[in-house]
């Protein structure tokens, strides 16, 4: 006796739709003959506004965000935001302190080698400076950082997890 899968049933009905996702589309494209249905040259871009809030400031530096971060509790979509943030703000820098930089990513697949991606490997490779909460450096402390000592500590980050020179 065979069993009545009724996701065998769907799949079926779902390939007699294809390109469409439901029989809705489908039929409307039959009245709008002339459309083009899901036409790759008419993508439109769009952004929403928010707010971000970064954990530290020092008083009158204007470039430098300090982030600490035991880790993203919202996972993908919160480390997303950090990336969005420096994306629309180039001038500005969000440093990280990390509790342990080792710590998996939220939401990480497995390699083929084991490994999962780390927070400070995905700090590295979007282009994020960071820094272990117990070794944070005097000039950081004292608020004497520059943006060239950011800079240098960004490309050797990136060279120790991917060992090449950082993309620019």
């Amino acid at each position: 006796m065979r069993f009545n899968n009724k996701f065998r049933k769907v799949a079926g009905r779902l390939k007699n739709l294809y390109p469409y996702k439901n029989q809705f589309e489908k039929d409307i494209h039959a009245v709008l003959g002339k459309a083009l249905y899901e036409d790759k040259k008419a993508k439109v871009a769009y952004t929403t506004e928010s707010i971000y809030n970064p954990d530290f400031v020092f008083p009158g530096n204007n470039w430098l965000l300090l982030e600490a971060k035991g880790r993203f509790i919202g996972g993908a979509r919160e480390s997303a935001k950090y990336v969005w943030v420096k994306k629309c703000n180039p001038k500005l820098e969000i440093v990280f302190i990390f509790q342990d930089h080792t710590t998996r990513m939220p939401g990480a697949r497995r390699r083929k080698d084991g490994s999962y991606l780390t927070m400070g490997e995905w700090a590295a490779k979007n282009g994020f400076a960071f820094f272990q909460h117990k070794r944070l450096p005097r000039e950081l402390i004292e608020a004497t950082v520059t943006r060239e000592c950011i800079e240098a500590l960004k490309d050797i980050q990136y060279q120790t997890y991917f060992g090449k020179n950082r993309r620019k």
